[in-house]
């Protein structure tokens, strides 16, 4: 079977994202399978296509009644009969379902269903092909959001001996994928474990000012985009929704003091496009199914890193260019331990404290975020930067720290290691405040000394010889500022420090995306308009990432429509016509005929993600450049983009399998092999 076709067909995608297929493949072998991948990565696909291929219905365990609702409407607009049980279904409805479960080939359902033993039988009785857990993080005690209700799950394997089951989740350290595979009884299971890395999204995490003022800011940047703003308490959801509405922004809020139905309303309207931004708390967003949230903002810390990483996943799982904003203040790590005292449970109260002085680690550190978030996940990431976190993009001014480092180790020390970050702050620049005068440090030799830097000046050198480990801080209530084994290094003069002062830098992700082409724009409007004709989500008609390919590409024939990542059969026919026609009636003939920009570029001898940058395009546009090119006679080589031996391999396969279609060529190949190398040498072969 050529799962390649199979996906086009069903879903209108082109090729599989990174280890789709893997996994795919090993459930439709009749395996137990646990795919541990980052939000974006397309989990949801994992189960959807094989639920196409396996004869009968597939059951997916969901935690969110909105998340059900959201699959099971984009599942439909793909043609593919999909349903859901859960509360918000009237009786009738219920019995409806219940009747025809033959009928569909995926059912969503909450975990507690599955402890009903009525419901048992039923499936009994239904040809069931497989179980999917969603969010499988949540059966363990381990994990940062344990469900009780999850646990009734571990009955599965049991019950049904002969069915496969197939766990995901974004968010697992060892310790949680474990559990997982313990407490649902499948210890034999294929585990896959992708990277946690979200290239896309650019994280900034700095210090909370002016927090209003920061967010207004932000937006300015943001115009027309959809964000998330979570808010640590129900009091900053309410504050920041009434300031943001009072600017005529279309806002919504979500959290647990509302009515279910304000509740419900603001999400839908939020989903449906009619509002830009949500403010919410961790209540709002784990059943959000929509791709296109370009950013996410923090107003307080959250309580662990796994929190945060679930949180930013819902940015840009349409895989285009997103951003993170993350306000801190040294309140917030003494807020969260508050609330971690308040835990009964011995064990419990001591995880969550680590949590929180885990992310608080993460917030005023100076290295690349994404190296310790990563690595929180026991990801190594080797990159020197990644150029899409605040650290990495900052390339200001950096100045000689070595003096200041030595006055800032020599007042810890001369405080005997036994005072916190705001205390060492104060002696340091000579403030008068009672509790210096009280300890009489205003008389040791060290106090003043940095009486010319301001407060956040001083507080920003001890965070980074904090992060560079000059400088480690005690857990507890109280953290006191300690000396570490570089310390004397450092205070010796044997060791050349710097510090870093200025701007960031804008990642070339973000120029890009901040200038949306017109006719994108006219694209959007149209999906929008079909939106709310049919009453569903702008992303189930079609993805920004699908209006974008349409916008570069322009078809203007049903075929070559057929040819853009997201488009498959049922989407042709149901919207081809008015999305071809908006592109036929707003595509200018252009001056110098865009592939033979790309051409000159190519000749300069520019690499293909290079010359994408430049154009402000995708890679896939300039694949298609140069196949224009090919059949324009133009001598085509393609050494510096596809390595000797790959091109070896394709002509082979081209020879054996023939070159009308790219699926069975790709079947022969192997895996790291892309479709674009493929249509490279297919093109310089038709050309010869």
């Amino acid at each position: 079977m050529n799962l390649e076709e199979q996906l086009k067909k069903h879903f209108g995608y082109n090729e599989f994202r990174a280890h789709q297929k893997d996994i795919i493949s090993q459930l439709l072998e009749g395996k137990d399978v646990l795919a541990i991948l980052p939000t974006g990565a397309g989990k949801s696909l994992c189960y959807q296509l094989p639920a196409m291929i396996i004869e009968g219905t597939a059951v997916v365990v969901s935690p969110l009644i909105s998340l059900m609702q959201d699959q099971v409407v984009s599942l439909n607009k793909n043609g593919i009969e999909a349903g859901f049980i859960n509360s918000s279904l009237s009786p009738q409805g219920m019995h409806q379902i219940l009747s025809h479960l033959n009928t569909y080939r995926i059912i969503f359902v909450a975990p507690e269903r599955l402890a009903d033993e009525s419901f048992l039988e039923r499936l009994k009785s239904t040809k069931i092909s497989f179980f999917a857990i969603d969010e499988a993080h949540c059966i363990s005690q381990w994990g940062h959001s344990f469900r009780p209700e999850y646990r009734k799950l571990s009955l599965l394997k049991e019950r049904f001996p002969k069915n496969p089951v197939i766990a995901l989740t974004a968010t697992a350290t060892l310790q949680v994928q474990g559990d997982i595979l313990k407490q649902l009884t499948i210890p034999d299971a294929w585990v896959l474990k992708g990277s946690f890395d979200r290239p896309n999204l650019t994280i900034r995490m700095t210090t909370k000012t002016n927090s209003e003022r920061q967010i207004l800011d932000f937006l300015e940047k943001h115009p027309n985009e959809s964000g998330i703003i979570y808010a640590g308490t129900r009091k900053g959801v309410d504050e920041t929704f009434l300031s943001l509405q009072s600017r005529g922004y279309q806002v919504g809020r979500y959290h647990a003091g509302m009515s279910d139905n304000d509740r419900s309303t603001f999400q839908q309207n939020f989903v449906h496009d009619k509002l830009q931004l949500m403010v919410a708390t961790v209540a709002f967003g784990m059943g959000i199914h929509k791709p296109d949230i370009r950013f996410i903002i923090h107003l307080d810390m959250p309580k662990s890193i796994e929190q945060y990483y679930q949180e930013i996943g819902r940015a840009g799982r349409d895989g285009l260019p997103s951003e993170c904003l993350l306000l801190h203040s040294g309140k917030d790590i003494i807020l969260n331990k508050f609330f971690a005292d308040k835990i009964e449970d011995e064990f419990e109260r001591k995880m969550a404290h680590k949590r929180v002085q885990l992310i608080y680690n993460l917030c005023t550190s100076y290295t690349c975020r994404r190296r310790g978030l990563l690595g929180y996940f026991g990801e190594i990431y080797n990159k020197s930067s990644c150029d899409s976190c605040d650290n990495c993009l900052n390339d200001g001014e950096k100045i000689d720290g070595t003096e200041i480092t030595q006055k800032i180790l020599s007042c810890v020390y001369r405080l005997q290691q036994r005072f916190g970050i705001k205390h060492v702050v104060d002696v340091l620049r000579g403030t008068n405040n009672a509790n210096v005068l009280k300890r009489q440090h205003d008389k040791l030799s060290t106090y003043g000394i940095l009486s010319q830097n301001t407060e956040r000046e001083v507080r920003s050198y001890i965070d980074q010889l904090l992060s560079m480990g000059y400088l480690e801080r005690s857990e507890g209530d109280y953290p006191i500022l300690k000396w570490t084994e570089k310390s004397q290094q450092a205070i010796s003069g044997n060791e050349t420090i710097q510090f870093r002062k200025g701007h960031e830098k804008v990642s070339y992700q973000q120029r890009r995306f901040r200038q949306p082409e017109s006719l994108f724009e006219k694209l959007r409007l149209l999906r929008l308009e079909i939106a709310r004709e049919e009453n569903v989500p702008p992303y189930a008609i079609f993805s920004d990432r699908t209006l974008l390919e349409l916008a570069e590409q322009e078809p203007i024939h049903d075929e070559d429509f057929m040819l853009i990542n997201g488009v498959g059969p049922v989407k042709l026919d149901k919207y081809g016509e008015r999305f071809l026609d908006l592109i036929i009636n707003n595509t200018p003939k252009p001056k110098v005929k865009t592939h033979h920009i790309t051409k000159k570029m190519i000749q300069e001898g520019l690499a293909i993600d290079e010359i994408a940058k430049r154009r402000q395009m995708t890679p896939g546009t300039i694949i298609n450049h140069f196949l224009i090119l090919a059949t324009e006679g133009f001598s085509l080589n393609i050494d510096r983009y596809v390595e000797k031996d790959k091109q070896e391999l394709i002509v082979k396969a081209l020879k054996k399998v023939g070159s009308e279609k790219l699926s069975p060529v790709k079947e022969v190949l192997p895996d790291e092999v892309t479709y674009d190398e493929i249509r490279l040498v297919r093109a310089v072969v038709d050309a010869n």
